[in-house]
C-alpha cells in the first residue's frame, strides 16, 4: 500500500512516499495510520543529493486504505512437482550439466 511519486529537474528533485502502518502503543488496540512524506533535494558534491526540505504528515487511515494495505494476498501457484529420475537418468543429467555448464534445473528442462 506504499507508493512513490517523483518530480525531477536538473536543479531540484522532489519525491513523495505514501503508506499505511499500524501504530502500537501497548495500551489499546493498534491504531492504523496513513502517512505521506515529501522530500525536496538539490544536487550535492560527488553526484549526491542534499535534502533541503522534509515534511511528514500522519493521519488516521481511511477504511479503504486499511482494506488495501492489509488485504491477504492471493496465494501464489505452486510449481508442479518434478518427477523423480531413475539412477541412469540422473547420471545423464549430471553429465549433461557438467558438459554444458548449465545448472541441474536448466539441464533437466
Amino acid at each position: 500500500a506504499n507508493h512513490l511519486s517523483v518530480v525531477f529537474q536538473h536543479t531540484l528533485l522532489c519525491f513523495s512516499v505514501y503508506g499505511v502502518f499500524k501504530e502500537v502503543d501497548g495500551k489499546s488496540r493498534d491504531s492504523v495510520r496513513a502517512f505521506s512524506r515529501v522530500f525536496v533535494a538539490v544536487p550535492a558534491e560527488n553526484a549526491g543529493l542534499c535534502i533541503v526540505n522534509d515534511q511528514l504528515f500522519i493521519r488516521n487511515a481511511t477504511t479503504e486504505e486499511i482494506r488495501k494495505a492489509f488485504a491477504t494476498p492471493a496465494p501464489t501457484p505452486s510449481s508442479s512437482p518434478v518427477p523423480t529420475l531413475a539412477a541412469p537418468q540422473q547420471e545423464m543429467l549430471q553429465a549433461f550439466s557438467l558438459q554444458s555448464g548449465m545448472n541441474i534445473e536448466w539441464s533437466q528442462k
